[in-house]
């Protein structure tokens, strides 16, 4: 019997796959993909195409959810047969088979899952051939109902036992104990982005399976998260699709722009070291579900630094932000080094290396052209200050000095010297008026005289 696909009756996963495959792009339509497909058979058969660089674990999930579909139109067909549903039916069959046979197998437990699909697969396939025209005759299928339920029943082998060793469940208990241990609990109100990132990093470190992880969800929930997860647990069956619907239901509206605005906001403190800071900022940037550019991340982290090292980097062409960490880190050296500088100590030398003591210069100047000389700002700041106290004592001293230029007393000046007042007029010399009022004042002002 032939095993090529019929591309009618594939649906839109199925689809892409078989064009990916055959390393072409997928159109956009399911019309415009089967007329793809067609054209791609004719020159690259199925049985042809024996590898793909697709995830093993990925593609035993896809394939599972496609056995359970297998098994339900195997049992519709048997209760109710269509010549439709039937060429469906050999469709996905062949689908799986030669989807099934791609799947790399190196690891014990993928082999183990390949073989559990492979058997399942079997024995729908027995069923399949028993429903096609032209095979054993419906008296010859009714005599053994039971073994078709016997044989339909088996095929949940795969979802119970796909983990399992030869010596039973001990590997599905082992792992649901390191989740009772993980004491993680999403609660509906923190964030689940924080929460799954968690719970995926303990899985890898314990070795738990995504289907363990599904079956143990429960012990992952508490509050109205856990009420949300008894809702839709009938629905779910992998973890990623629980995964999906946590981050739909719980992440916040426009997280993305409010995330961006705390990323814009998030500068390093004063006392953060350098690697946490970019270590924080990174998976900060990871959380955004839209990536931002690398010109982007650069420019916010070039912003957000401390001023000490974007000063210093003003001029420097950068284009990573890797090379920017780098960089970084060398100014952080260079000032560690600074900061542990030390003048040179006599003490710490050895009689055998006196020779080669540090002698500094004998201070022949004054303090203040000293100071000038070595350039030291601090010490020429002090100095002026100093002599600017000196000569404000100067003046002040001075100033008690000063003596009176009519009747050389101190304590006044001429303007309040009152040794030569007299009423006498400077102009005439005489007494009873002064200069203003003088008849002989050339600019006295002219006196108005009443009718």
């Amino acid at each position: 019997m032939s095993k090529e696909v019929n591309p009618s009756y594939l649906n839109k996963e199925e689809l892409i796959y078989e064009v990916k495959i055959r390393e072409e792009v997928p159109d956009s339509t399911v019309d415009a993909l089967r007329k793809q497909l067609r054209s791609l058979l004719s020159e690259y058969p199925s049985d042809q195409i024996v590898k793909t660089d697709l995830d093993p674990n990925d593609e035993l999930e896809v394939i599972k959810q496609k056995l359970k579909e297998l098994q339900e139109l195997v049992v519709k067909q048997k209760q109710s047969p269509s010549s439709t549903s039937l060429i469906r039916l050999k469709t996905l069959a062949y689908h799986l088979h030669h989807r099934l046979n791609r799947v790399e197998v190196e690891e014990v437990s993928i082999k183990q899952k390949v073989s559990f699909c492979q058997g399942s697969l079997n024995i729908l396939f027995e069923l399949l051939e028993q429903q096609i025209p032209g095979n054993p005759q419906e008296d010859e299928i009714s005599e053994q109902p039971a073994v078709d339920c016997k044989q339909i029943n088996n095929i949940q082998v795969f979802d119970h036992h796909q983990s399992e060793k030869p010596s039973g469940s001990g590997c599905s208990r082992a792992g649901n104990k390191s989740i009772a241990k993980w004491n993680v609990r999403f609660n509906g109100v923190s964030d689940p982005r924080s929460f799954l990132d968690r719970v995926e990093d303990l899985q890898i470190a314990d070795g738990v399976s995504d289907q363990e992880l599904l079956d143990s969800a429960a012990r992952l929930f508490v509050d109205q998260a856990l009420i949300w997860f008894r809702a839709v647990r009938s629905d779910l069956t992998s973890w990623k699709e629980l995964r999906a619907l946590l981050l739909e239901d719980f992440s916040i509206v426009d997280y993305d722009f409010k995330l961006l605005g705390e990323i814009r906001l998030r500068t390093q403190g004063i006392e953060e070291p350098l690697h946490i800071y970019f270590s924080i900022m990174k998976c900060m940037f990871g959380r955004l579900k839209k990536p931002l550019p690398e010109t982007e991340k650069l420019e916010i982290l070039l912003r957000n630094i401390r001023p000490f090292y974007s000063q210093q980097l003003a001029f420097v062409e950068i284009t990573s932000v890797d090379e920017l960490l780098k960089k970084c880190k060398v100014i952080e050296v260079m000032r560690q080094r600074g900061l542990d500088f030390s003048e040179p100590d006599k003490q710490n030398f050895s009689v055998f290396t006196s020779d080669f003591l540090y002698k500094p210069k004998k201070q022949a100047q004054s303090s203040f052209s000293s100071s000038k000389q070595t350039g030291n700002p601090e010490s020429v700041w002090r100095n002026t200050k100093q002599n600017s106290v000196t000569c404000s004592q100067v003046a002040a001293v001075s100033k008690e000095k000063q003596l009176c230029r009519k009747c050389g007393k101190p304590d006044h000046n001429f303007k309040t010297c009152r040794k030569y007042t007299s009423d006498k007029c400077f102009i005439c010399g005489k007494p009873g008026h002064f200069a203003k009022l003088c008849q002989n004042n050339v600019n006295k002002p002219p006196q108005i005289t009443k009718n």
